[in-house]
């Protein structure tokens, strides 16, 4: 077999088994996630007027507010919520992210950097996609037919699954190429 074969069979094998392991672990890590991302999305929201913020309800939902005058102490309007079920799959990658990463066939040090990079890269992206999102809702609440937001809110829906590819193949696509790097070597043996 050749080396390029042994090489993707190998990561074959190693997803198929981490996978479900990170799908497993996904439910009890993702409230955990959740409260980071939706920190750091508060964090940004009020660079933007009107002041919107996102309050991460007990069940995993989430309810989106808008404070009208500059935010003061007690004065808010309920502006969208979100169930748990619908964020479930905005945050899937974070199942599949680590699982494509730890598959990769290079040296261990070098999948644990990978992994580590990855979910700091998922964190920022899931921080700016929530924060985008809120800030649709904003827009087609003003404006319902709003081109623009109704299509950056469509995008923002789906983007999740893409980014986590299109992330993992751009960390990874050294591994991939002929004459790739002496780590990458390495971990075939």
């Amino acid at each position: 077999m050749s080396p390029d074969r042994r090489r993707i069979l190998r990561f074959a094998l190693h997803f198929a088994l981490a996978f479900p392991v990170c799908l497993a672990l996904y439910p009890l890590v993702l409230p955990a996630y959740q409260s980071l991302v939706i920190g750091g999305a508060n964090l940004l929201l009020p660079a933007f007027a009107p002041l919107l913020q996102v309050e991460l309800l007990p069940d995993g939902g989430w309810h989106v507010w808008r404070s009208p005058g500059g935010g003061a102490a007690g004065s808010r309007d309920f502006l969208y919520g979100m169930r748990p079920g619908a964020l479930a799959l905005i945050y899937l990658n974070l199942a599949l992210v680590p699982a494509l990463l730890a598959a990769t066939p290079v040296a261990p040090a070098r999948r644990l950097r990978l992994v580590a990079l990855g979910l700091a890269l998922l964190v920022a992206f899931h921080v700016l996609a929530v924060t985008g999102l809120v800030r649709t809702w904003w827009c087609l609440a003003q404006a319902p037919e709003h081109l623009g937001c109704r299509s950056l809110r469509g995008s923002l829906k789906v983007s999740g699954q893409l980014f986590g590819v299109v992330q993992w193949a751009l960390l990874t696509w050294s591994v991939w190429l002929p004459g790739r790097g002496a780590d990458a070597r390495a971990a075939d043996r």
